[in-house]
């Protein structure tokens, strides 16, 4: 079986290298493995996978996406920016602050770190560059504020996970909230004291009045009540994920149409965006399920979990080596394969050692959001560089200060579980 085990992780390395679909890569191993080891059961194979697929759970992917989709092409964008940047204006390095603040708040309604960014980026470089900021540190922030999309639900990657994990995607955004809160704070911490180490790097804040600042923070109370009754509506128990979406795309597209921002033919364009992504996820999800299956019911992740046994220390040291295991394939793979290829693997030994499912959906999230700020594949550093044109080596040095951050946060998650599990055990 060892050797059956290398040579599936082979042969699947091999197709991907050779750049095969992700999907059509996992599918074509299960589909021979299921052949060899699992005879007789040919005709599960496409009832497991249909079954997934047309589940009500994974419905709230596209209402989430085509929420997204609306408020983007509608210029939400600009108006969070305008909303937020008076309260941090009063502060050195104030449009830093910004950045961080409105990628959380967009994050709240997206659930995507490109979108985030390209929806937010082309307003706050031109602000950054014209107040002064170190290209170093602007670029930087901007990349990792993206990142804060899937750490605040509703988030793309918390429903990837919830499905392959086979986890309510529901309790996954109650259990991100707190980690979410944190990690935002972190970056703002992150950022004052790298300002208060090297003030030259951004301007003197500016004057800014109090009541202006409320006045302009007041004028975003549509999306700030959009996201309440979202969120309040699946924490409270009263809507499941996938109806919270619902509500959301109903919510966003009355703000767009009453902005006077949205047409029927902007609406058409959301669903053909959400569509054509929906259409490569479905074949994502069907690939890695029958992998799954395959893993599972050949005795596979049994093995797997028996080698990862042995990693030395404890329990809690084992989930710190986990943080290395990610950070390797961070740098040859994005966060959907990482998460494909990484949780029906890895979910079984998490388990064994004690941990709970929801609470390694949030930390494997956050290891996987590392690949996007980390080179030679970061997709958040590629986005930045298509936006300014700048070198990707300035942007990745930006980030550095952040990455380290990232890797407090997952400590944080480690040592203490119950920032994750806390908040689900009172809303159950």
């Amino acid at each position: 079986m060892e050797l059956v085990f290398i040579l599936m992780i082979c042969i699947l390395l091999g197709l991907l290298l050779a750049g095969q679909w992700i999907a059509f890569s996992l599918g074509s191993v299960a589909v021979a493995a299921f052949m060899l080891f699992l005879e007789g059961r040919e005709l599960l194979f496409p009832m497991i996978v249909f079954g997934k697929i047309a589940s009500f759970h994974l419905f709230a992917m596209p209402l989430f996406l085509l929420m997204g989709e609306i408020l983007l092409l509608s210029g939400i964008g600009k108006d969070i920016i305008e909303g937020i940047s008076p309260m941090f204006a009063r502060l050195r390095g104030g449009v830093l602050y910004t950045t961080i603040a409105t990628n959380g708040l967009f994050a709240a309604m997206c659930g995507s770190s490109i979108a985030a960014i390209g929806a937010l980026g082309p307003s706050l470089i031109p602000e950054l560059a014209a107040k002064g900021y170190d290209k170093r540190i602007a670029l930087g922030t901007l990349a990792t504020a993206g990142t804060l999309a899937v750490m605040i639900p509703p988030s793309m990657g918390l429903i990837f996970y919830g499905i392959i994990a086979d986890q309510s995607i529901g309790t996954l955004f109650i259990a991100a909230i707190i980690p979410g809160i944190v990690y935002l704070l972190l970056l703002m911490a992150t950022t004052f004291f790298w300002v208060s180490l090297k003030p030259a790097l951004v301007p003197p804040k500016s004057e800014v009045g109090f009541k202006f600042a409320l006045e302009a923070l007041l004028k975003l109370w549509p999306l700030m009540l959009l996201i309440v009754i979202v969120l309040g509506s699946i924490y409270g128990g009263l809507c499941t994920a996938t109806e919270a979406g619902a509500i959301g795309v109903v919510g966003a597209s009355i703000i767009g149409f009453l902005k006077k921002r949205m047409s029927w033919r902007t609406l058409v364009q959301a669903l053909r965006n959400t569509s054509l992504f929906m259409g490569v996820v479905g074949m994502l999800v069907a690939g890695a399920l029958s992998f799954s299956y395959v893993f599972n019911n050949a005795g596979l992740v049994d093995l797997l979990s028996s080698w990862l046994g042995h990693l030395p220390g404890n329990s809690t040291l084992k989930m710190l080596q986990l943080i290395g295991i990610y950070f390797l394939l961070g740098l040859f793979m994005d966060p959907p394969c990482m998460t494909l290829l990484s949780v029906p693997l890895i979910l079984p030994f998490v388990i064994q050692q004690g941990f709970d499912p929801v609470w390694f959906g949030i930390f494997q999230t956050m290891c996987t959001e590392l690949g996007v700020i980390t080179p030679p594949v970061g997709a958040n550093l590629y986005v930045v560089q298509t936006l300014t044109g700048e070198d990707l080596t300035l942007i990745a040095k930006g980030t550095v200060p952040y990455w380290i951050t990232c890797i407090v946060m997952l400590i944080l998650l480690v040592l203490w579980p119950g920032l994750v599990t806390w908040l689900p055990s009172k809303a159950l």
